[in-house]
């Protein structure tokens, strides 16, 4: 599968099942970069959500991931 599809597969399959939720790298909790505008998901919620679902222990984390399919890249 080429790699831009793939990407957009995983995006559309996150949003619309509402495992990813989108803020700002400034907005999110304990954030090194206050500042910072650029539109990222907040994995911190998606593992919420999959630990809730799979009834597991919350487990700590602060990561952000940005997929940029038309790229072909995750940052």
């Amino acid at each position: 599968m080429e790699l831009e599809h793939f990407l957009r597969r995983i995006l559309d399959f996150g949003c619309h099942s509402h495992y990813f939720h989108f803020k700002s790298i400034g907005t999110i909790d304990k954030s090194c970069c206050p500042d910072a505008t650029t539109v990222v998901i907040d994995f911190d919620k998606t593992k919420d959500k999959v630990c809730s679902e799979a009834k597991l222990q919350p487990y700590k984390s602060c990561d952000a991931l940005k997929i940029l399919p038309e790229l072909k890249r995750l940052d």
